[in-house]
């Protein structure tokens, strides 16, 4: 091969001139490898979860000391070899909608998805209650204020008859 510039730039000259096109066998073989790429994979994902969503839920249940009016579970993956772990959250929030993000009870336990052992148990302090339930009840306050405002009538601090 003789190195020669030609118009476009640099170009090899070469005595062969068939070009090299991809068949159809080749294109066939290399999406096979990628489909039992991905098959393996899920497979040796799949052997890591021996403990279902359902055994996680009854897991955490036992865990904590009050019946909860909502859960909320996610399987994540932590640290560099990416080990599965299901998240559970057992709350009771606090007020009609569960939008607030406030509780009067929650607890958030992690367990290992091999052998369903409890690995963290986070508890929401009754201290974070309390303060919980004193913010709950000034927003509260601040809203009924804002739809009186809003109605028309001024809201009058306790024993002030007006002018």
């Amino acid at each position: 091969m003789t190195p020669s510039w030609g118009e476009s730039g640099f170009q090899l000259k070469s005595g062969n001139t068939q070009e090299r096109r991809a068949t159809w066998p080749r294109v066939l073989v290399l999406v096979g490898v990628f489909v039992l790429a991905l098959i393996v994979s899920r497979g040796c994902q799949d052997e890591q979860v021996q403990v279902n969503e359902e055994e996680a839920v009854e897991i955490a249940r036992q865990q904590i000391d009050f019946e909860p009016t909502r859960t909320v579970v996610r399987l994540l993956r932590q640290g560099l070899d990416r080990k599965p772990y299901w998240f559970v959250q057992l709350s009771i929030p606090i007020g009609p909608d569960d939008q607030s993000g406030l509780f009067s009870k929650l607890a958030i336990i992690q367990i290992d998805t091999e052998t369903g052992d409890v690995v963290e148990v986070k508890r929401q302090s009754n201290e974070d209650s309390e303060r919980a339930k004193r913010d709950a009840a000034q927003q509260q306050r601040e809203l009924d204020e804002a739809e009186e405002a809003e109605a028309g009538g001024s809201p009058q601090p306790p024993g002030d008859s007006g002018p």
